[in-house]
């Protein structure tokens, strides 16, 4: 079955070099783009992320969340994003809601990680 992440994976394999992302320092390729999804979808299965799992966040409004969105899929996790301006309790009901197994914030540091 092919999903967002494999077709990431055979573009970063076809077109390394190719301006994938722009963001505040600059184009970033597919091939750093890739890397730094296997990165984070690695650090999202070390929280107890897998396959099935819905993670929340709750980020700011940047070319980064599309490769958080991709390291979420790459993790085998179900992205679900937060819009940033809801207040801790909103997103506390969606957690709720939704039963996510973890939550990232730029908003709310002090949330813990469920």
């Amino acid at each position: 079955m092919t999903n967002l992440v494999h077709i990431l994976m055979a573009t970063a394999r076809a077109v390394p070099d190719a301006p994938a992302l722009l963001d505040d320092r600059g184009i970033i390729d597919y091939e750093t783009l890739a890397e730094r999804v296997l990165r984070v979808a690695g650090a999202l299965k070390d929280l107890g992320v897998k396959t099935g799992d819905r993670v929340l966040y709750q980020l700011p409004n940047s070319p980064m969340v599309s490769a958080f969105y991709f390291s979420v899929l790459a993790a085998g996790g179900v992205a679900v994003p937060v819009n940033p301006l809801l207040t801790r309790d909103e997103v506390d009901t969606l957690r709720y809601q939704t039963a996510a197994k973890l939550f990232v914030s730029s908003n709310h540091p002090e949330a813990d990680l469920a």
